[in-house]
């Protein structure tokens, strides 16, 4: 199942984060954020009851902006980030957006895989972009728009 997440679920968000990204996980500050702007979405998928991934993307007019995909590392490789973003460009998709653009860090080889699997192609580089130096792969998906 995956809903919409809600400032409740905040403590089993910030468990997702924090297995899947250690000291660069998202704060507590930052998911509150994420969950209370009015442009952003958060996807939560609960396939065994409680949230073991999740999607934060904003809309902004007919452009979406994935901001995190995160799936607990006991639950990968099930397919889950997969329904996620599915999931979510489909609701952006609902909501007139055409474009939809995500970074990567350049050395997450599983992450651009599911991405280019997804739909996405790479668009450009930010060189050290991330904390650690690390560059991030711009990736970029165009959405069908729907005919009149």
């Amino acid at each position: 199942m995956i809903r919409l997440a809600t400032p409740s679920d905040l403590p089993a968000l910030l468990e997702v984060e924090r297995a899947c990204f250690g000291r660069e996980a998202w704060t507590e500050k930052m998911l509150t954020e994420e969950l209370e702007h009015p442009h952003a979405r958060v996807l939560a998928t609960l396939p065994e009851g409680g949230i073991v991934g999740f999607v934060a993307f904003r809309i902004l007019l007919d452009e979406c902006h994935v901001h995190d995909v995160a799936v607990h590392p006991d639950h990968r490789r099930r397919g889950l980030a997969h329904s996620l973003l599915e999931k979510s460009l489909a609701h952006a998709a609902d909501a007139g957006v055409t474009t939809c653009h995500l970074e990567v860090a350049e050395g997450n080889a599983a992450a651009r895989a599911l991405y280019t699997r997804t739909g996405f192609t790479e668009i450009g580089r930010r060189p050290r972009y991330y904390p650690r130096g690390e560059a991030a792969i711009l990736m970029s998906l165009q959405l069908a728009v729907p005919s009149l």
